[in-house]
């Protein structure tokens, strides 16, 4: 009897831990008047980065944390400081967020959502972050063993990421009735961010080049909505310092030949890296000779089959014609070139190993997109083609 007491009293003591844990972050949560996430499948990172600092340039005193290719917190001052994990991955990272947040005095919070799992998801939004904006990049497979492939299912993850009576902002292009269903329901405002609208702005072309049009289109949606004027935002896009997992070219040069490599290891998905080439070779349009060769570099995860699958899937049927050429490294790999034509295995794990022996493969102009998985292989690729190392035609 006594320990069945015992227990109850425990019970109640951490029940009361529990509700008082709870009313001390209420109060904290509430003392940051602009609360803002930003969710959806790619471009997360960038336009967190770049909203935080359209803020910065209208004087609002802002933190930001983004958790995709570089997890960090960038601080008012726009100082980028990484996040030190000593253990898994968990989104009561974003309980200390709100504490770094309350402790800096700032006017506004801008958070990416980490969180995979549905359930985590609603825990992230409802209870840590509490959002008086959301915005919502785009819908694409990914996490295909959580999320699943449909647009449906892609949208009912991301309907947790909807806090009731808040502003949801997204491009117009990736309404979908699931989301607008979602947004009825939960009686929040959604304001549509038009396609092509951030064209109104007076950007360098060279800025332009570095985003994707339609990640533009909301944080220009999402300024305005904020009351900042246009010469704020687009000081405050001129100012961004992007993460490295934005899409960026390398150009390399082997006897005369033409080669660039691409960093589009942030994309994950197919449609994503899709837009990114046709970006890329608009973009290098004037140097593009008619013999080049396209080549895809896949840097595969052990720990992400099921993208390692989706990408399988996708180059067996309609991405067959995308690449002339595949090398792919990682512990999936055999299979890739048991199942694809020209696909060749790459066995080393050295970045400079594998950019000659790409470029070693052909004697064309060439132009090589990194893809699949940033972390791993393909941060240290990027590290290797940053400091521009020469290559060696000895053909």
């Amino acid at each position: 009897m006594n320990g069945f007491l015992i227990l109850i009293g425990l019970s109640l003591l951490f029940l009361s831990y529990l509700i008082t844990e709870s009313i001390l972050f209420n109060r904290k949560i509430n003392r940051i008047p602009i609360r803002i996430s930003v969710s959806g499948t790619r471009g997360k990172s960038t336009i967190t980065r770049t909203l935080a600092a359209v803020l910065r340039a209208h004087g609002i005193r802002v933190l930001a944390k983004t958790t995709g290719s570089e997890p960090v917190y960038i601080l008012p001052d726009g100082t980028i400081e990484k996040i030190r994990r000593k253990g898994p991955t968990t989104i009561l990272e974003q309980k200390r967020l709100v504490s770094k947040a309350v402790s800096l005095d700032v006017q506004c919070l801008v958070a990416e959502i980490m969180s995979i799992h549905p359930d985590n998801h609603k825990t992230e939004t409802h209870k840590l972050i509490k959002p008086g904006i959301t915005i919502l990049t785009n819908f694409r497979a990914d996490h295909t063993d959580v999320a699943g492939t449909s647009v449906r299912e892609i949208s009912e993850l991301f309907e947790n990421d909807i806090f009731p009576g808040s502003k949801i902002i997204m491009p117009e292009k990736e309404l979908n009735e699931f989301i607008l269903k979602a947004v009825q329901q939960k009686k929040a405002r959604l304001i549509r961010a038009g396609t092509g609208i951030s064209l109104e702005l007076n950007l360098p072309e060279s800025v332009r080049q570095k985003h994707i049009p339609a990640n533009l289109d909301v944080i220009v949606t999402a300024s305005r909505y904020l009351r900042i004027p246009d010469d704020h935002i687009v000081k405050g896009i001129l100012d961004t310092h992007l993460d490295i997992g934005q899409h960026e070219i390398f150009s390399f040069h082997a006897g005369q030949r033409k080669i660039w490599f691409v960093n589009a290891f942030a994309a994950n998905d197919p449609v994503s890296t899709r837009q990114i080439m046709a970006k890329i070779r608009e973009m290098l349009e004037p140097e593009i000779t008619a013999g080049l060769m396209t080549i895809g570099l896949l840097a595969l995860r052990s720990d992400r089959g099921e993208r390692s699958r989706q990408w399988l899937d996708f180059l067996k049927s309609d991405g067959q014609d995308l690449f002339s050429q595949i090398f792919v490294s990682g512990i999936h790999s055999r299979v890739f070139t048991l199942k694809l034509k020209n696909c060749e295995r790459l066995r080393s794990r050295d970045p400079g190993e594998i950019t000659r022996q790409i470029t070693a493969s052909s004697n064309s102009d060439m132009l090589v997109f990194g893809i699949a998985n940033i972390h791993g292989l393909g941060m240290d690729l990027i590290g290797y083609w940053k400091n521009r190392q020469p290559i060696t035609d000895n053909r």
